[in-house]
């Protein structure tokens, strides 16, 4: 089996990035299906973009390979960054006009494919000799 890597990115997320990072934090090294279930059941409001992403991930993996499910699947790594800022007008009485610029949050979700624990055995090649 190849080792199967995908990520995911959302450049415009509206949440900062403390709240951003917190919630990725809070999913890595967990498996794919569990990190999608936290986050989805989640109170907090920055934990939807993040659930995105991570699904986004999910999907691509799965048009490369159809048989490996989410349960296969590891939160790797993430990262959290500046993101696209809007800019726009709220229109006020007379003429008058504000502009308003909005800071958003880019987030990218690394998944890959669970090996699983490793097993190490050892064995003798001579056995020893039992008095």
């Amino acid at each position: 089996m190849t080792a199967h890597r995908s990520s995911a990115t959302a450049s415009s997320a509206r949440v900062s990035q403390a709240e951003a990072r917190r919630a990725l934090e809070r999913v890595t090294g967990l498996r794919a299906d569990q990190a999608l279930r936290q986050l989805r059941f989640s109170p907090q409001h920055s934990c939807e973009p993040v659930w995105r992403v991570i699904a986004a991930a999910v999907a691509s993996i799965r048009q490369q390979a159809p048989d490996i499910a989410e349960a296969d699947l590891v939160v790797v790594s993430g990262q959290v960054g500046d993101g696209e800022t809007v800019t726009r007008v709220r229109r006020h009485a007379h003429g008058n006009a504000d502009w308003i610029t909005t800071h958003t949050t880019s987030i990218e979700v690394e998944l890959a494919i669970d090996g699983g624990p490793t097993l190490t055995v050892i064995r003798d090649d001579e056995p020893e000799a039992r008095p």
